[in-house]
This record gives structure tokens, C-alpha cells and sequence, in this order.
């Protein structure tokens, strides 16, 4: 264990061996919570729900021998917590079998991004927290298609989270359906023109992957391009809020599944493009170090030396909780009082991590500024 990982709490560590475990399928290391207070137990179980990995994890708690276990209140909290995060992939499978109903007739083809398409890389999909559900057109003009047909069809589109974007959310059995214009949205043009290319290319050449789930098939981005989606999903949550462990999960899930089936080359010629090869490669680091994943789970170069950075990277995603909420300003009494808050919060965060990725941790403030005017001027 690392000098650095003894600088993390005693809870802390807890719970990163629990997830350890829950990561490689294995029992947690019973010894280590034997005898444990309930109020760490409670801090623990705090960090579950922070991370939205309560089912995930929870799984591997059950496991524990009878003199390492919680108490029977919590214990029966996350049986709960189980068995609510399966019904609620229920709801999002159901919804998911039916909405090709809903474009097929259209000529609306899309590709299912994030999400449940990455369930399917847990050793058991069902214990995944669910969110909602993301669609990409990837045609052009079909996003401006699809949200027409919606629209008549009397579903009410919000667009306020992500305006610049081409991003639209409805509701849609029981759940949030997101759909994109494009995958990625850098704050460089050219950061998107390639991705958008890489997209098209993959449409034109046929490489997009069926995938299957509860006798339902769908599409999702080649092997290569969805390890480099998928980070960048998660690096860009991290800049701007921080970034939890669910996120973190998928990546190393998705990897250690698919790396006997993806071209190394092609994932590090990618990541070079978007300037994002290092960090992944601290990621990558962090997950050796505190997750016990092999280096061979990682299908692009690693680092040669350990990098403290690594160390800043896991303790931040520990605070973060899922999507930075752990750590996100609280909202003040205005309006703007609570969007200064959020300035000021995101221009400590890109000095804080402008070493680790200068050229996306300088555009966090500018394009924060832009996004917020273009939303405002929308509502006009």
C-alpha cells in the first residue's frame, strides 16, 4: 500500500476496498472490518451513496462473514439499495426495448451512448446505478428531425442544461431520455470537428457494435472510440465539478473487458489528437495504486514513473462524490450570488488542475462564461 494512500482516512480506505472488491468480483478482505465502529460503517456507507455505487459495492458487504458485518438496520438499507437500483434498470431496459419504436418508423437511427450500454461491461449489469438514457443522431440533420417528431408526438424537450450543445432531455417511461447532436463537446472546435469525423467514419464503414440487453439490440461506438468517449465523459465532469467512482467504474470495466479486442495504437493516436493522453494515463496510475488494477487492463502507454498526480486525482474523485455534487458550491439566496459561487469554484479548480491538463482546465472559466450567456440569452 502506498505512503500516499495512508494520508487517506481510515473510512476512506474502507470503502476503496470495498469497491476494490466489487471491481475484481471478489470477497473484501473480511479482517479489516471486523470489530468496526457504526459510525464508520456509517461514514462508509455515506461514501457509497456519494458515488452513487450503494447496489455495486453494497453487493460485496452482503458478502461479508457474520462478525465483519454492519449492523442490522444498515445492512437491511442495503439490501434495499439493491434491490431498488434493479428495479430501477428494469424501468430503464423497458424503456430502453421500446423507444426504436418511437424513431424506427421515421428513419431515425441512433447509437446509445454511456449508461446502460456500459452496464453490460459489469459482471453484473443489474447492480449498476441507472440514470437516464442517451441517444446520439448521428446523421446530419436527424437530431433537428428527431426533436420535431417529439415535439408533435406533445413530448416537452428542456434544453436548458447544455443549450450550446445539441443537447435535448424528455421524458420517457419513467425515465430521462438525452439526445445529442454530437458525442463530445470540447471547448475547441477542432477537438470536435475530429471526434464528430471519427463518428462519421465509424457510420460510413458500418463499425458501429451491436450490443445486446434483456433480448433487445442496439448500437454503440466502436471498441476503440467508446474507451476514449467514455473518458472523456468522465474527464469533463471532473474538470468542471469533480467526477465519482461510478464513472470511474465504467472506464476500468469497459477496458478490462475489451482489452484483448481493441487496437492500442488507434485509442493513444485518439487520445494524442484531444490532448488528453496524459491524463488518462494518470487515471490509469490512480487505479493501479488505490484499485489494484492490472496494468494490462490499460490499452494505451503507461506512465514510467509514479506521478504524485495520481495521488491528487484519487483523493479529488473521493471528495468529488458522483458528478462533483459533494463538492459543488452550495446555492445562495440569488441568482447571481450563486453563479459568482459557481465562477469562483470553477477558477480554483482550473488553476488547481491546470498542470494535469492546460489546455482543457484553461478554457473551464471561459467557456462556463459563454455557455451560461448563450442559456441566458435563450431565455430571452
Amino acid at each position: 500500500m502506498s505512503t500516499a494512500h495512508d494520508t487517506l482516512s481510515h473510512h476512506e480506505q474502507l470503502f476503496l476496498e470495498l469497491l476494490t472488491a466489487a471491481l475484481h468480483r471478489r470477497p473484501p478482505q473480511a479482517e479489516t472490518f471486523v470489530g468496526l465502529a457504526s459510525g464508520t460503517w456509517e461514514r462508509i456507507h455515506r461514501l457509497m451513496i456519494a458515488h452513487a455505487v450503494s447496489a455495486f459495492v453494497g453487493d460485496r458487504v452482503l458478502l461479508l462473514p457474520k462478525e465483519a458485518l454492519p449492523d442490522r438496520t444498515l445492512r437491511l438499507t442495503i439490501f434495499s439499495e439493491i434491490e431498488l437500483t434493479r428495479r430501477g434498470n428494469k424501468y430503464l431496459s423497458k424503456a430502453l426495448g421500446r423507444l426504436p419504436d418511437l424513431y424506427r418508423t421515421h428513419d431515425l437511427p441512433f447509437v446509445l451512448l454511456k449508461g446502460l450500454g456500459l452496464a453490460l461491461f459489469y459482471p453484473d449489469p443489474s447492480l449498476r446505478t441507472g440514470g437516464d438514457l442517451d441517444t446520439l443522431f448521428y446523421r446530419p440533420g436527424d437530431y433537428e428531425r428527431a426533436n420535431a417528431l417529439l415535439t408533435a408526438k406533445g413530448y416537452y424537450l428542456h434544453d436548458d442544461s447544455e443549450v450550446r450543445y445539441g443537447h435535448t432531455a424528455f421524458s420517457y417511461e419513467r425515465t430521462i431520455v438525452e439526445n445529442h447532436a454530437r458525442a463530445v463537446f470540447f471547448d475547441y472546435k477542432r477537438y470536435n470537428d475530429f471526434f464528430d469525423h471519427l463518428v462519421q467514419e465509424a457510420a460510413e464503414q458500418g463499425a458501429f457494435v451491436p450490443i445486446s440487453y434483456e433480448g433487445n439490440t442496439f448500437l454503440t461506438l466502436p471498441h476503440e472510440l467508446n474507451i476514449v468517449y467514455t473518458f472523456i465523459h468522465m474527464f469533463f465532469h471532473w474538470l468542471h465539478w469533480g467526477v465519482g467512482f461510478r464513472q470511474y467504474s465504467d472506464w476500468i470495466l469497459l477496458m478490462t473487458r475489451l482489452r484483448e479486442e481493441v487496437d492500442a495504437r488507434e485509442i493513444e493516436r485518439i487520445a494524442r489528437a484531444l490532448d488528453i493522453l496524459y491524463p488518462m494515463q494518470l487515471f490509469a496510475q490512480a487505479a493501479e495504486l488505490y484499485l489494484e488494477v492490472s496494468p494490462e487492463v490499460f490499452p494505451f502507454p503507461r506512465l514510467q514513473a509514479r506521478d504524485p498526480y495520481s495521488d491528487q486525482i484519487i483523493r479529488d474523485v473521493l471528495h468529488s462524490g458522483n458528478f462533483g455534487f459533494s463538492q459543488r458550491p452550495d446555492r445562495a439566496r440569488s441568482r447571481l450570488l450563486t453563479d459568482l459561487r459557481k465562477l469562483l469554484f470553477k477558477a480554483r479548480r482550473s488553476h488547481r488542475l491546470h498542470a494535469i491538463a492546460p489546455t482543457h482546465a484553461s478554457r473551464i472559466i471561459w467557456g462556463s462564461i459563454i455557455g451560461h450567456l448563450m442559456l441566458r440569452l435563450r431565455k430571452l
